[in-house]
């Protein structure tokens, strides 16, 4: 590695960036070919990496690097952990008959507890809700048409379709 100045070395085509990102020392190569700037950033300390693909020619690998780039790693920096190993097992969840008629039934296993219904029309419009489970429900008083059925569990929305025909 070789110090190149303003906190950044270089070696072996990677650029080692000591504190330039939000306090943070992360490794970056880029380049550009014909037409396109090709730039990114792995974070080592925090796991985070990006890249960024533009086919814009008035922008330089500079200005994508210290604008775009270093703007994304701040968000993802404050960004809350995430994981899909909480949601449910969709396919514990079953809607029937579908289309539907005058009645409308609702089996969801018993680790899932559902705890508030809403059905909206195809144009987003709120037509039912209800707080807490219910296995039928009576649907007579709405009209034929699609219809999107959610279901809240826990801190997640579950979402499914159905057809009232009569």
């Amino acid at each position: 590695m070789f110090n190149i100045g303003n906190n950044a070395n270089y070696g072996l085509g990677i650029f080692r960036f000591n504190r330039l990102f939000n306090g943070r020392t992360a490794y970056s190569h880029g380049g550009t070919f014909f037409g396109y700037i090709n730039e990114n950033i792995v974070d080592t300390t925090s796991g985070i990496s990006i890249a960024v693909l533009t086919n814009q020619d008035s922008v330089n690998n500079n200005g994508l690097l210290n604008l775009v780039i270093s703007s994304l790693h701040k968000v993802t920096l404050n960004m809350p952990a995430t994981s899909v190993n909480e949601l449910p097992d969709l396919d514990a969840i079953k809607v029937f008959p579908n289309p539907a008629n005058n009645q409308l039934n609702i089996f969801a296993s018993e680790h899932l507890n559902i705890n508030g219904i809403s059905i909206y029309d195809n144009k987003g419009k709120l037509v039912y809700e209800n707080v807490g489970n219910n296995d039928q429900l009576t649907i007579e008083q709405l009209p034929e048409g699609l219809y999107f059925l959610n279901l809240h569990y826990q801190d997640y929305i579950i979402r499914k379709k159905f057809v009232i025909s009569r």
